[in-house]
């Protein structure tokens, strides 16, 4: 196997790994950063001056903006991955290498069972679940006790998260296509 055709995967692989990692670690000193403003002032200020409010629902805001910013940075990009592998998975008719890539990724090797193979998947897992739970959680701190335009906003923000949870249920089941596919190719081997 020639290293010039490994070269495009393992390009891929590497740039959604870095922006993965990179998104993680942005979000998580963003929200530290918010926490930080808190203490030192800022945010109470911005709460007077902008929303004529307490700071706990400037808190509420930035966090629900970051957590729909991460959401729908990350799921885009997984979304972008499964869509690629559907498509090799479709088109490609030949025992390439990229299309044995995908269905490597999907199938479990050498006695690992679904959890273990997918050991790689869980850092995103725990984020996304802790973006989508904390997002619930802000939204019903934010609108208990909030005036009308803040309920206003919160509900705005809210129905933004629309997207980022279609395309992540959009993903999952392009993904459950790609594990029909990969089936398909191994009853026809049979």
């Amino acid at each position: 196997m020639s290293e010039d055709i490994l070269e495009p995967i393992r390009t891929e692989i590497s740039f959604f790994m870095d922006k993965s990692f990179q998104f993680s670690f942005v979000y998580i000193g963003a929200l530290f950063a918010i926490i930080a403003g808190a203490k030192l002032e800022i945010i109470k200020e911005i709460a007077n001056i902008f929303f004529d409010c307490n700071v706990r629902l400037v808190i509420v805001l930035s966090a629900l903006i970051l957590n729909f910013a991460y959401l729908m940075l990350s799921s885009s990009c997984l979304f972008a991955m499964v869509k690629r592998a559907y498509f090799i998975l479709n088109t490609n008719t030949n025992n390439s290498v990229v299309k044995n890539w995908e269905i490597f990724t999907r199938k479990s090797k050498n006695g690992f069972g679904i959890i273990r193979w997918n050991i790689d998947n869980y850092f995103f897992v725990v984020i996304l679940l802790v973006a989508l739970t904390s997002s619930i959680v802000l939204f019903c701190i934010g609108f208990n006790g909030s005036n009308y335009n803040i309920k206003a906003t919160l509900i705005c923000i809210l129905m933004f998260y629309a997207f980022p949870i279609w395309c992540l249920i959009e993903g999952q089941r392009l993904n459950n296509e790609c594990h029909k596919i990969i089936k398909e190719i191994e009853e026809k081997k049979l």
